[in-house]
């Protein structure tokens, strides 16, 4: 009962072949055996993401005390490079199992291509028990990895007067997705920037503020006595 935790190795094999274990058909992985009684994180979900754009953290806590709640200011800390991702949902069921949800922060500072940033969460309740700061760590890091660069993968039309304003569709992929659409985004023509009137998520299954497509309609800038030179951007 005072062990907190035991960590075992697993192996999956494939006994199809009598000499499987020697040609690399087994997968390894690690479960971990937690206390019955002390508060602990079972499970979260997803484990790792993008350095920028926002989704949903699951997290599955066991021997949790009834009388937590959203007024308790329970948030995640990600570490000194991210803000703390407070908790937004409480959902309890028998057998003090509670299911919290907080979105994951972006990261603040920059990593190569193809690397990545471990993060060590920590669930930290200010005022579960008076006068006391419960920190529930999680069991394994997070993962952030660098975002796919947003690409424009199609302008149309992809032309239009000097004299008068013309409407434009963009598609744009792996672009951090957003709530507040008409601020959110800027679209420069040439650097003068245009009037973003319409804004559409391709795959409306995703958070809002994930990775992810989306279409924009604008109205050029206008008018100039001369043609505007330069690229679109969307930022």
């Amino acid at each position: 009962p005072n062990i907190e935790k035991i960590q075992v190795r697993v192996r999956v094999t494939s006994v199809i072949e009598s000499n499987s274990a020697n040609t690399g058909r087994f997968v390894d992985f690690i479960f971990t055996y937690q206390s019955a009684t002390k508060p602990h994180i079972q499970s979260f979900s997803p484990l790792t993401y993008y350095t920028e754009g926002r989704v949903p953290l699951y997290m599955r806590v066991m021997n949790t005390a009834q009388g937590l709640s959203l007024r308790d200011n329970a948030y995640v800390d990600f570490g000194a490079d991210t803000e703390h991702a407070l908790v937004t949902s409480i959902t309890y069921h028998p057998d003090g199992i509670a299911d919290l949800i907080a979105y994951v922060p972006e990261l603040a500072i920059s990593i190569n291509a193809g690397g990545k940033h471990l993060s060590q969460p920590v669930l930290v309740v200010p005022n579960v028990v008076p006068n006391k700061v419960l920190n529930i760590k999680f069991l394994e890091p997070f993962v952030y990895t660098q975002s796919p660069r947003p690409q424009i993968t199609d302008v149309f039309p992809n032309s239009g007067s000097i004299d008068t304003q013309t409407e434009v569709e963009l598609q744009v992929r792996d672009m951090p997705g957003t709530s507040n659409t008409m601020t959110d985004f800027v679209v420069e023509f040439g650097g003068t920037q245009a009037t973003v009137i319409g804004f559409e998520r391709v795959d409306e299954r995703l958070p809002e503020a994930a990775i992810q497509d989306i279409v924009l309609r604008v109205r050029t800038p206008c008018c100039t006595p001369q043609t505007l030179v330069g690229k679109v951007s969307v930022r």
